[in-house]
């Protein structure tokens, strides 16, 4: 088992009962703006393994929140946080491609994804559901497996 070690911003100011609103709304966007400042900024200055340690913490502290607050009372069939990790975690699919993120940030993440994937949270509820899991170096983002989809016109209104 990793060592996912708790961030007092994800725990003391994002995932706040406070914050939970129709479809977890407010803490999608806290997220996101804890994403660009400690995980995307990460991945543009070449700390790979800072990035991936936040981002693992935020999946982490999804996955146990989600069950903690019973956040699918607060969403219907868009929970925010779910999108939210979902487009922070395709900003590492590029690097991974590249090569530029491999060795052991790589692994890490991998292993990461393993543990996050063994909660009840995504036992239970398939949460986060939008992440790619495995196979890292061949995945897609989230728009390159739903671009048939998204371009299908009968659909269209979906989304």
């Amino acid at each position: 088992m990793l060592d996912i070690f708790p961030d007092p911003i994800l725990e003391d100011e994002i995932f706040t009962t406070h914050n939970l609103d129709p479809d977890c709304d407010t803490i999608g966007r806290l997220l996101y703006e804890y994403g660009e400042k400690f995980i995307l900024s990460a991945l543009e200055d070449g700390k790979y393994a800072i990035a991936v340690e936040n981002y693992l913490r935020m999946l982490d502290s999804l996955a146990r929140h989600f069950i903690a607050e019973e956040h699918w009372n607060w969403f219907d069939d868009f929970y925010s946080p779910d999108y939210t990790v979902s487009r922070i975690g395709d900003k590492f699919i590029p690097y991974i491609r590249s090569g530029a993120l491999a060795g052991e940030s790589l692994e890490e993440l991998e292993a990461g994804l393993t543990e996050i994937e063994t909660s009840e949270a995504y036992q239970e509820y398939h949460m986060p559901s939008m992440i790619p899991f495995h196979d890292l170096k061949n995945a897609k983002t989230f728009m390159e497996r739903h671009k048939r989809v998204m371009h299908d016109p009968d659909r269209a209104s979906l989304y």
